[in-house]
């Protein structure tokens, strides 16, 4: 166990994509283009858009929303979605990281419009995120700058041992979204280590070193 219910502990006051490239995106408008597609137009401004994507295949996924992001609060893109093309380009067969660049050089420009071929999938059946909220001591310090497996380093959170976390998503095994707790204006959630991946990374690291 590499966290502990804050409130198992005595009181002690306590002491964060697509991310980096949706910085600016002031609103999501949508509507169908027909053969199941949608055109999805982000519209710039000082808001993170707070979303991941992924390679699947040939395609390219929306794999994780933000809580507090744009697309969390506006509801028009979800988990599971595929971007077809960005300001009309193709992006099926790209790296991520190539799809990742091309929304950043947009987003500088102007707006941005995603074609989406929308997985119905995720849309109709409602995705479990109302896990019960935890308040957690952290018993290590975390940097996401060091971390070679965290998805999206500007879409972590970075906290020190003794700090209090407010977890609000659990829904990902590995990657949970959490604020810290008793800072204020933050209003986009960052992903840290869950407590069994954490615990599975720590094992690891003791295993190759005996």
């Amino acid at each position: 166990m590499f966290i502990q219910p804050a409130n198992h502990l005595p009181n002690h006051p306590s002491n964060h994509d697509i991310d980096e490239i949706s910085q600016g995106i002031n609103g999501i408008q949508t509507r169908n283009l027909g053969n199941d597609l949608q055109i999805v137009l982000i519209s710039k401004t000082v808001e993170a858009l707070g979303a991941t994507i992924k390679n699947d295949g040939d395609s390219i996924i929306i794999s994780r929303i933000i809580n507090g992001g744009l697309v969390d609060k506006n509801g028009q893109l979800h988990e599971g979605d595929e971007i077809i093309k960005v300001n009309g380009q193709e992006v099926r067969g790209r790296h991520v990281d190539d799809v990742s660049n091309m929304i950043a050089a947009n987003s500088q420009s102007g707006d941005i419009e995603l074609v989406i071929k929308p997985c119905i999938q995720s849309r109709n059946s409602k995705t479990e995120r109302s896990q019960e909220e935890l308040h957690v001591r952290s018993l290590f310090n975390y940097d996401p700058f060091d971390d070679a497996h965290v998805p999206c380093k500007e879409l972590a959170l970075k906290f020190d041992k003794g700090q209090i976390l407010h977890i609000t998503d659990r829904s990902d095994k590995d990657w949970w979204q959490a604020f810290r707790d008793g800072e204020t204006g933050i209003t986009l959630a960052g992903l840290i280590p869950s407590s069994s991946f954490e615990e599975k990374r720590q094992n690891l690291l003791i295993a190759l070193r005996s």
